[in-house]
C-alpha cells in the first residue's frame, strides 16, 4: 500500500519475515496439505476432525440438559411427556 505498509498497516518488511509454509491444514479433515497438491479427505478423519471440534459442546451437554430440565421450562416439559405417554 502507501509507504511500504500493508493493507494492515504491518510494514512490509515485517509481513516478508513471516515463515511461508507451504502446507496448510485442511479445513475438513486438517491433514497437513501440501499448497501444490490436490487432496482429497478420508471419511474416517473428517469424522474424527469434527468430533475434536465439538468435545467442549459434548462435555458440557450434561450440564445443560440438567440444567433445562431443573428450570421451568424442563420440569413441564416432562410432565407433559409423562402424561402423553401410553400406558404399558
Amino acid at each position: 500500500m502507501k509507504n511500504g505498509t500493508t493493507k494492515d498497516g504491518f510494514p512490509e518488511a515485517a509481513m516478508s519475515s513471516f515463515f511461508a509454509s507451504r502446507h496448510m491444514p485442511c479445513a475438513e479433515c486438517g491433514a497437513s496439505v501440501a499448497a501444490e497438491e490436490t487432496h482429497t479427505c478420508d471419511p474416517e478423519r473428517v469424522l474424527e476432525f469434527r468430533l475434536f471440534h465439538l468435545r467442549d459442546s459434548m462435555s458440557a451437554f450434561d450440564d445443560d440438559l440438567r440444567g433445562y430440565l431443573e428450570s421451568a421450562e424442563g420440569r413441564f416439559e416432562q410432565w407433559l411427556a409423562e402424561r402423553d405417554r401410553p400406558p404399558p
